[in-house]
């Protein structure tokens, strides 16, 4: 844990940092005596807290505070100060610190709270936030795509209602038919949009599973639908890992892998590289592949690169794998060409 403290007196300094070596906590601390060399030290590597002293000269009161906090809004931040007033420790917390010590209460106790607490604190802050973007693009997608198909469905409802009173049946197949796959393409959004939002509460077991065979039913069943596709995987490990979550992380993966790809022949390679931390699983292809600024917001809910013209999908389907990965105690990136294709890593950890 990297621990920055912004502290002008050298004696308050290093009264707090034995305080912080007595405490449990297994932090590396390093010291500003201003903001402007805090925020300085802070855009070449971000802390994990902040321990700001309240009075900082050449600044007002809660100015250093509002700095710090316009640079990264869930930075923790704890407030340190002489003044045991609780009315400051209110404008503190309301003006953005996660916690607040008075210096006569520095023990190795009180700082380990309230590192801890302003770093769960500013978790749940990242994490509101998180669900809420989820939120605003849930509903823009409710308003976008669900629209289409919803008034297709109206559409040839009416269609056939008007056929009906003139005694025409010669089409009403073809608009039943198509009323029929307006409403799957209605059911899948639906089916997609529940396994996202569930991702974050659904419980999960953990078992052995290994890869080799798992990989080999996903791959079994994407040559059943693309027959053209060459797909090789190399020895895979045993992980402790959740089937479901595993499985329709794959799944995912090497689907897009032949789905975005515009040659006759989609040509994707699975491979492994094991350390003692973590496994690290690479998919190849030989795709259509992303730009730089395209790569940066693949993993993001209900991003979509393409038209439903050429390249179908929800936008949801590499948003799920992160939620997955994520569950799963690992993660995945990804790199790409456009034009050359793409590699995504699955990173799952050992034990």
């Amino acid at each position: 844990m990297k621990i920055l403290l912004i502290d002008d007196d050298r004696g308050d300094r290093a009264q707090l940092a034995r305080q912080l070596g007595k405490s449990t906590l297994a932090a590396e601390l390093t010291h500003a005596t201003s903001v402007a060399a805090a925020i300085t030290s802070m855009e070449a590597e971000r802390p994990d807290c902040v321990l700001l002293d309240y009075q900082i000269p050449g600044i007002e009161e809660l100015e250093g505070l509002d700095s710090l906090r316009a640079l990264d809004k869930f930075l923790p931040i704890v407030l340190v100060t002489g003044y045991g007033d609780e009315l400051l420790a209110a404008r503190a917390i309301n003006a953005g610190a996660d916690d607040y010590i008075p210096k006569h209460e520095l023990t190795p106790q009180t700082i380990e709270h309230a590192v801890n607490n302003a770093i769960e604190k500013a978790s749940l802050r990242r994490s509101l936030a998180e669900h809420q973007h989820e939120l605003e693009s849930f509903a823009y997608m409710l308003s976008h795509d669900l629209r289409a198909p919803l008034n297709h469905i109206q559409t040839f409802s009416d269609m056939i209602t008007e056929a009906l009173e003139e005694k025409h049946y010669d089409d009403l197949a073809d608009y039943a038919g198509f009323m029929s796959k307006a409403a799957a393409n209605v059911n899948r959004l639906v089916r997609l949009l529940t396994d996202f939002l569930s991702h974050d509460t659904q419980q999960i077991t953990l078992e052995a599973l290994d890869l080799n065979l798992l990989v080999s039913d996903v791959k079994d069943i994407i040559l059943l639908e693309n027959p053209n596709a060459a797909l090789t995987v190399e020895t895979l490990p045993t992980v402790t890992s959740n089937d479901q979550l595993l499985r329709q992380l794959f799944q995912n993966v090497l689907g897009n892998a032949v789905k975005y790809n515009r040659g006759e022949t989609p040509t994707i390679s699975v491979s492994c590289i094991s350390t003692g931390q973590q496994h690290e699983i690479c998919v190849q292809d030989n795709g259509i592949g992303m730009s730089a600024d395209e790569l940066k917001d693949i993993f993001k809910p209900f991003v979509r690169l393409h038209g439903d013209g050429e390249f179908p999908g929800s936008g949801l389907g590499l948003a799920i794998c992160a939620k997955n990965a994520a569950r799963l105690g690992g993660n995945i990136r990804a790199e790409s060409e456009a034009g050359v294709g793409s590699r995504f890593y699955i990173n799952l950890p050992v034990a």
